[in-house]
């Protein structure tokens, strides 16, 4: 056996995954909810502050191999 990373959950779920009501994902839901309750994904988003583009290009590119 071994450790995988995985966006998604390995087991599923029972139920769609609910969708915030808000208009900014209305569209999206309305195009692609048949797909959004066939496939469950999970995601983490961390927001860092950096002094620049170059600076994010560097940081960037030092986290490429983890991504």
């Amino acid at each position: 056996l071994r450790i995988v990373a995985s966006g998604t959950p390995v087991l599923g779920v029972a139920d769609p995954v609910p969708v915030r009501a808000d208009p900014r994902y209305d569209a999206g839901v309305r195009a692609y909810r048949g797909l959004q309750e066939s496939f469950v994904f999970s995601a983490l988003q961390t927001h860092v502050a950096v002094p620049g583009r170059e600076a994010a290009v560097l940081v960037g590119n030092h986290l490429r191999p983890w991504l």
